[in-house]
């Protein structure tokens, strides 16, 4: 059966103003058929209205690197301790599941899996996508691919030569992994890694890019210094995450004219509003050292660069339900515009993941994941955490706080 919803505001996550008193037809194959205002909106046979009074309709939100099989403890050592027992895969299993469910219940639609134990993502993708489960969409990049020693050894592929990097990616690309995941350099979460150099030299990280692409998967690196973002770039990876911008001597510098570069490509460039970030929003004096921390994604986001904001949920007091608090970091610490925002969360991530086609926007021929809440997040970025409903594929997936069950055929 199509859907009729009928809102006091839609955002479309184009960057086009909102539609007030609008209204949007959903096909019954989960597409969207129709955006407008209610006046003009069509009266098909045989459709469900559903009136939303007052509400806002957007998006569904996209959070573009999460780790589901990752606990979000109290400090390194307790998320790497869930990882610890090859026995506990079916644990794994039910954490990452439970996880993914966490965030669609707060509006994430969506979510990149960046580096999970074994093939765990894969298959609570599998189980949802097959409708043994209610949860976002999840593409799985399976497990990373890092050196020996290197940042997140203990739950990744290890490859330290070309050769093995090219097979890592061709394992992955065989298991069924959506995407690419490498680590191109250390990482504050693995004692023995050094997150202020480089793992691998551009020519094995080019030989990562190219494989992938030459499989169909698009390729995202973990990267916390300079010289790993000049290299990733120069490698030809699609997105860039962290992005740090650190120094040798542990300062943060940023390239303009590298910069420049990046604004001019189809690069993502990835901020990370992780736990460590958002306990900064809580004064001035923090604020201000975000803002400096942020400087160099501020500078890429006016030269025009594409900038996503993910949370890293997973990770250290970063918990799967608080992907707000990352919209938070991305307009306080660049002091962006709350547009600029929620595009960073919606169309822009879909392009990195390379979904511009089917998620993003709310626009016609697009599947209807759709986000309801009882405000407008364009007048405070907190209204998104009043959900009240949400779509997913043209089905509702959440409502009133609770998750829908998944194979309902009248769950619309």
């Amino acid at each position: 059966m199509r859907t009729l919803l009928r809102a006091r505001l839609l955002i479309v996550g184009t960057g086009v103003p909102p539609i007030e008193d609008a209204a949007m037809l959903i096909g019954a194959d989960g597409r969207i058929e129709w955006v407008g205002t209610s006046a003009a909106a069509p009266r098909p046979e045989a459709a469900r209205v559903v009136e939303l009074g007052p509400a806002t309709l957007l998006p569904g939100l996209i959070d573009s690197h999460v780790h589901l099989s990752f606990d979000a403890g109290p400090d390194h050592a307790a998320v790497r301790a869930v990882l610890d027992y090859e026995e506990q895969h079916g644990l794994l299993a039910a954490r990452a599941l439970s996880n993914a469910q966490m965030a669609l219940l707060s509006g994430v639609t969506t979510v990149r899996d960046c580096g999970a134990k074994g093939l765990v993502a894969l298959r609570v993708r599998d189980a949802i996508a097959d409708g043994l489960a209610t949860g976002p969409r999840v593409v799985a990049c399976g497990m990373p691919i890092t050196t020996t020693g290197g940042h997140l050894h203990y739950c990744g592929l290890r490859a330290d030569s070309e050769s093995d990097v090219r097979r890592s990616v061709r394992w992955l690309a065989q298991a069924g992994a959506d995407a690419i995941k490498i680590v191109s350099s250390g990482g504050n979460m693995t004692a023995g890694s050094n997150p202020l150099l480089p793992q691998y030299p551009a020519g094995v990280l080019a030989a990562a890019a190219e494989e992938a692409h030459r499989l169909g998967r698009r390729i995202v690196a973990h990267a916390l210094n300079a010289r790993s973002i000049r290299d990733c770039f120069e490698a030809g990876i699609d997105t860039i995450d962290h992005a740090t911008w650190s120094l040798a001597d542990g300062s943060v510098g940023f390239d303009a004219a590298l910069g420049a570069r990046l604004a001019r490509s189809d690069t993502t460039l990835g901020l990370t509003g992780s736990g460590i970030m958002r306990q900064l929003l809580t004064d001035t004096a923090g604020v201000q050292e975000l803002r400096e921390r942020l400087r160099p994604h501020r500078e890429l986001l006016a030269l025009g660069a594409r900038v996503v904001v993910h949370s890293d949920a997973g990770v250290r007091f970063t918990p799967f339900d608080q992907f707000i608090l990352s919209l938070h970091v991305m307009e306080v610490g660049l002091e962006a515009a709350r547009m600029q925002v929620l595009q960073s969360a919606t169309a822009h991530a879909a392009v990195a993941l390379g979904l511009a086609d089917e998620v993003g926007t709310l626009e016609v021929g697009k599947r209807a994941d759709v986000v309801c809440v009882e405000s407008n997040p364009l007048e405070d970025l907190n209204n998104l955490r009043q959900v009240r409903r949400v779509w997913r594929d043209g089905r509702v997936v959440v409502e009133d706080g609770r998750l829908a069950a998944p194979a309902v055929d009248d769950a619309r």
